[in-house]
């Protein structure tokens, strides 16, 4: 595999000669001063792999410089060839579209786990660290404030809006709640009781009344998924966002961020629990782990493994079996699918005539 750009730079990464710390470190491995070696992305994470060995022989000459004897061979070991299940033209295609913006973007097949594009955005051209650097350019990436050298997609980031099919999937399964049940009016700013001072949890749309499930999903209304948070409890949802994965490795090629919530994984403050529900508060997810959660509403609410080698998928794709029952998935599909068909849907401009999109804003 090879660098071919910014749209693949925090992925693929580049190899550069190994430093003087390198090579103490890795002393028996049979590298020299004028070895290569991975220093970011793939190119590092699988450098064992993808490193050829150069062939040695040390032999005794005669006085005519003719071989008499060999003492030791080393033979040539090639690299591997490695193959992502990446779509380079779709990680090129949005690249162009969001390579001026701060931006992590995970786009997986959604019945077999298979990440299709990987990107952080703003980037940098890799192929600037093997080729060499044009003038004042390392200094340009270094002080850029928006951090093109900064790997977002490996971060755990706050997931807004787009956390509450996960709480519903929770509240559904765990029958804390009906999607039918009406949570009550509650206009654009609400709270539980004066317990919380000054503090409100407010919405852009005023939902009217009933408030319930579908309603709410459209018009993405936070103090709906707030209220649900609270009806599932601290416990119980800290318990079950423990079973999706927070506060665990990821399994995935890429060392990411695990996902995290409340304090320590424990939501020990009320209003914290309730800005969870609409993914605020001190609820962080890593990107890749979102499209995991999210594939249990195309697989029947079994939640699958994200992987990028193509010729090596997980030996269990099922991440997380049952993660949501399946009347869960069925009411929240249809909910996402009203996101994007329902005029008054927060993703109605995703709507396109003959394709079924669901879809949740964040």
């Amino acid at each position: 595999i090879y660098p071919y750009g910014e749209a693949t730079a925090h992925l693929t990464g580049y190899v550069q000669t190994i430093n003087a710390e390198e090579l103490e470190k890795n002393a028996d491995a049979g590298y020299t001063a004028s070895s290569k070696i991975g220093k970011a992305g793939v190119e590092n994470l699988l450098e064992d792999r993808l490193r050829a060995i150069d062939g040695k022989k040390i032999v005794i000459l005669d006085s005519e410089g003719n071989e008499k004897k060999a003492l030791a061979v080393q033979e040539h070991k090639s690299g591997e060839d490695v193959k992502l299940t990446i779509d380079a033209s779709l990680q090129s295609m949005l690249y162009d579209q969001a390579h001026e913006d701060k931006s992590a973007m995970v786009v997986t097949n959604p019945k077999t786990g298979e990440v299709l594009a990987l990107m952080s955005t703003p980037s940098y051209d890799p192929n600037a660290f093997v080729l060499g650097f044009e003038d004042n350019q390392w200094e340009s990436w270094r002080d850029d404030a928006r951090q093109p050298m900064y790997n977002r997609f490996k971060a755990a980031i706050v997931p807004g809006s787009s956390f509450k099919p996960v709480i519903a999937g929770i509240g559904l399964t765990t029958g804390s709640f009906t999607a039918d049940e009406d949570f009550g009016a509650h206009g654009r700013s609400w709270q539980k009781d004066s317990s919380w001072g000054n503090y409100n949890i407010t919405t852009l749309v005023d939902s009217g009344s009933p408030i319930a499930l579908g309603n709410a999903m459209i018009n993405s209304d936070n103090i709906y998924f707030s209220k649900a948070a609270l009806k599932i409890g601290s416990d119980q949802l800290g318990s079950e966002l423990k079973r999706l994965g927070f506060g665990q490795e990821l399994g995935f090629m890429f060392g990411t961020t695990p996902s995290s919530f409340g304090t320590d994984n424990a939501f020990t403050e009320e209003i914290d629990l309730a800005d969870s529900g609409h993914g605020q508060g001190r609820v962080l997810v890593n990107p890749a782990h979102m499209a995991a959660m999210y594939s249990a509403f195309s697989n029947e609410g079994n939640m699958l493994q994200p992987y990028l080698e193509l010729d090596s998928p997980p030996e269990q794709s099922v991440m997380v079996s049952g993660a949501f029952s399946a009347d869960a998935v069925r009411t929240i599909g249809d909910a996402m699918l009203n996101v994007v068909e329902n005029p008054a849907g927060t993703a109605h401009q995703l709507r396109i005539d003959g394709l079924r999109i669901a879809a949740k804003t964040g």
